[in-house]
């Protein structure tokens, strides 16, 4: 049985090594500027309710660390990963730990993400970040192309994509892209289930890079168990 412990992430206000930093869920808010050497996890500015209150306020969230048990690792060392809800699965070359976040978009309307998340480290005392979530809107009546198209769109105004591509598989329509700077590398893959979006990311230094192996590893392991 999962049991939960309830933890805060501070808010970010600017690009700073301890503040700026990427969120693991898509985004419930934007920045103007894209500060990628600063940043671990999915991009965007984000007030943090209290974990004792409901997130009420337009681009907030509450994150409930879920303690999962003892983890074994494969016969490859890789950890077979799945969400709180087992709603996804992935595969992890380390240690992860699960969350929950309850929140709110910019416009408010009431958001569920779920995710694992794993800070490894790599060479040069750096870390590479593995993450995968998927996140619901309550009363999100748009088409998965609409969903995954407005997930584009906002990281598309955050910087410039170095390469992009459509992933589209039978079940769910999808997109890659990579972004970059000269401190931090990020790779994410979106897609657009029956509802929701799910968001596939690993960030790195640039002279860390995980093998081609590796990543694409990582990110072929992503599959939603529940439809």
């Amino acid at each position: 049985m999962k049991r939960v412990e309830n933890s805060r992430k501070p808010g970010t206000g600017g690009c700073a090594v301890t503040a700026c930093r990427y969120l693991p869920a898509p985004m419930t808010t934007t920045r103007s500027t894209f500060c990628i050497g600063f940043v671990l996890g999915l991009v965007g500015a984000v007030g943090v309710a209290s974990a004792a209150e409901p997130a009420k306020t337009p681009g907030t969230k509450t994150e409930t660390r879920v303690v999962l048990p003892p983890m074994k690792p494969g016969p490859d060392g890789w950890y077979d990963a799945s969400a709180p809800d087992d709603s996804f699965k992935v595969r992890i070359p380390g240690l992860f730990r699960g969350f929950v976040e309850e929140g709110t978009s910019d416009a408010g309307a009431v958001t569920h993400t779920v995710g694992v998340r794993a800070n490894l480290s790599a060479a040069f005392g750096s870390e590479t970040t593995y993450t995968a979530s998927c996140i619901r809107q309550k009363g999100d009546k748009r088409s998965a192309r609409e969903r995954l198209q407005a997930n584009i769109d906002r990281w598309d105004a955050l910087g410039s994509m170095r390469y992009r591509k459509q992933i589209d598989s039978a079940s769910q329509p999808g997109f890659e892209f990579e972004m970059a700077d000269d401190f931090k590398v990020l790779r994410v893959r979106l897609f657009a289930p029956a509802q929701g979006t799910c968001t596939v990311l690993l960030t790195w230094l640039p002279v860390a890079k995980p093998s081609d192996a590796d990543i694409e590893k990582f990110f072929n392991s992503f599959a939603l168990t529940k439809r």
